[in-house]
């Protein structure tokens, strides 16, 4: 499908506040892993991905953090 076709409605979807993490756990190794193979979806825990990668994977950590910051931008009127 073309980007094009896409709309925002087909992303729409109901959230419950239950299932927002706000917070990091406290041992985050045991934060819950969606694991999707085949035509099967289950359910882990972080600490176990290894299990799901296959030989030779590499595996980039990203350790930016988010700043708060706002930019400001002027749109020149045509």
């Amino acid at each position: 499908m073309h980007p094009r076709q896409l709309s925002i409605s087909e992303f729409t979807y109901d959230l419950p506040e239950a299932n927002i993490a706000y917070h990091p756990l406290k041992e985050r190794d045991r934060s819950r892993l969606l694991v999707y193979e085949g035509k099967i979806v289950a359910e882990d825990i972080y600490k176990n991905i290894a299990t799901y990668l296959p030989d030779g994977s590499m595996v980039v950590f990203n350790n930016t953090r988010v700043v708060e910051a706002r930019l400001r931008f002027k749109k020149d009127r045509w």
